[in-house]
């Protein structure tokens, strides 16, 4: 999982995934869909590239 918070640094680091050789997916879980894209390596790992900043819940 990667955290970008910027819209425009996020999308570059989906276009540099892609152009390094992964291919997007669908997540298995919809919240990954909803928050950033899911990309898959040609050894089956997956990545998320969330666009978002990480850190706990503002109101737990």
């Amino acid at each position: 999982m990667v955290y970008i918070p910027d819209s425009a640094a996020w999308e570059r680091r989906c276009e540099a995934v892609l152009s390094a050789g992964f291919q997007e997916v669908s997540s298995f879980n919809p919240y990954w869909s909803e928050r950033g894209r899911t990309f898959v390596y040609a050894d089956g790992y997956r990545l998320v590239v969330e666009r978002d900043s990480w850190g706990p819940p503002e109101n737990p």
